[in-house]
Formats: C-alpha cells, structure tokens, sequence
C-alpha cells in the first residue's frame, strides 16, 4: 500500500496492487571529456537521473457511477495546486513507512477515463532521486509512532542532538547522519560573541549578537536573523554533515543561546 501526502488508497476506494516499478537506483548522468587520439574518457562526474515510479492501482466495484467520479476527482486533486499546476507531494510506501519520496504526477489520465477503468497505471517523478525520513534526525526519539522498532532506517544507538539544547560555554555535541551527507538548518536563540560552529573542517562565524534569533538554511544558503536577511554578515559556504558521527564544535564567549541543527536524513 501507499500513502500519499497522508492519505491511504482505501479513502478512494483504491488499492496499490503488486510488481510496482521503483527502481533500486536511477539511471546515471556521466559527465566525461573524451581526448582524441586517446582511449576512453576522463570521468569528470557522475549524478542521478530523475526516479520514475509506475504504480498500477485497482478501483474497488462500486454500484453508483457518479460515487466513482467523485472518488476519482477527490484522488486526482491530491496532485494539482490551486493554480491547476502539478505539485510535490510526499509519496510513502507501507513496507518502509519511515522514509518519503518527494514526487510529482507525469503523465495523462483524464478523469472520465479513470472512473470507466479496473485499474490503472499512476506514473510518478521523483526529479529528487532520495528518500527522505518522515522525522528530522533531532526528533527521533523513544515512544516515536512514526520511527518504530521496525524502522529499516534507525537502529539502536542513533545520536543527535535534541530539538534544541542549551549552550553556555564552548562545548562538542555529536551528530550522527544516516545514509548520505546532508546540508542542515540550523537554529539559534540567545547571545554571544564571536560565536563559531565547527564541523570536519567548515566553520559558520557569526558576529557579536543579543537576544536574536538565526536560521541558517545550508541547503539554501540563506542567513535570516530575526526575520531578515543578514547573508554578509555570515557569509555562508558549504556546510555539510556526513555520514556516520559528527563532532559540531562550538566556541566563542559570553554564549547563552538555544541551539537546534535540523535535517532529514536521505537515502536511496
């Protein structure tokens, strides 16, 4: 079964049914120079093509032809924005409920047609070829209903920080990332000077600041403090967590403040 930006099949009277095509790993980009007068190419680069996820759904019998209309126009709005535009929604699959895909319908099926039929084909996009967890990492907690014991994702020993912890002298926090390396959001509330963070060798500075709040989208390469932009005064790089523990240094002076890093750990 499927989930589709939260709502099952059943709420259609749909069903997921078996041999859905999801591709172990897309197809791949090279990126190569080729020199004439010389075997092969020099690789250059190597990134993945968009993921293409066919699921072939079967439409429960029901007795009354305009119910079936209605169900199928309901389904078909889960992809469309209020602008009639295809939009992302986040595709889940029951047999890893812990991870997400970020996809967009491609393809025809008109609604007429989808109310006449047994079964169709839903053709799907994912032009962000990662699943994503349900959970930002700092979340993942005892008790949590969406990151069970059955998680293929977590296991014993995932650490992280909290949802946000308080620092008030230079310190080390560890970080654990599962899967491939990622751009966190980073959020801070509070004072210091000088303050710095730290990790594998990239570092964030940051003036002297009172009461404020940061938001530090490394993905993004956005800096906002208390609402607006202040970009230069930060002057953000690359800033990645990798796979396995990260040791995040903080250091500076006069530090009070309330310290969240945010990310989604990404796999296949």
């Amino acid at each position: 079964m499927i989930t589709i930006d939260g709502h099952k099949l059943e709420e259609f009277n749909m069903v997921a049914l078996a041999n859905h095509d999801n591709p172990i790993l897309p197809e791949v980009r090279n990126e190569v120079i080729r020199i004439p007068d010389r075997h092969g190419a020099y690789h250059m680069d190597s990134t993945f093509e968009p993921l293409f996820i066919n699921i072939p759904i079967g439409i429960r019998p029901q007795q009354d032809y305009a119910d079936t209309v209605y169900h199928a126009e309901r389904f078909a709005d889960l992809f469309v924005d209020q602008f009639g535009k295809t939009k992302e929604v986040e595709l889940i699959f029951d047999y890893t409920p812990d991870r997400f895909y970020k996809v967009r319908y491609n393809g025809s099926l008109p609604i007429q047609r989808l109310a006449s039929m047994a079964r169709f084909d839903l053709p799907l996009t994912a032009y962000d070829p990662f699943s994503y967890s349900v959970e930002y990492a700092d979340e993942v907690t005892w008790g949590s209903e969406s990151i069970t014991f059955a998680s293929t994702m977590y296991k014993y020993g995932h650490e992280s920080l909290g949802s946000s912890v308080k620092v008030t002298s230079p310190t080390t926090e560890n970080i654990t990332v599962i899967g491939y390396a990622v751009k966190p959001i980073i959020e801070i509330s509070g004072s210091a000077d000088s303050l710095s963070l730290e990790v594998s060798g990239q570092t964030i500075t940051f003036p002297s600041f009172s009461n404020s709040d940061w938001v530090i989208d490394c993905e993004k390469y956005s800096v906002f403090k208390n609402g607006q932009d202040h970009y230069e005064d930060v002057r953000l790089r690359d800033f990645w967590l990798f796979k396995g523990n990260n040791e995040l240094k903080i250091n500076g002076s006069n530090i009070d403040i309330d310290l969240r890093v945010k990310f989604r750990d990404k796999l296949k």
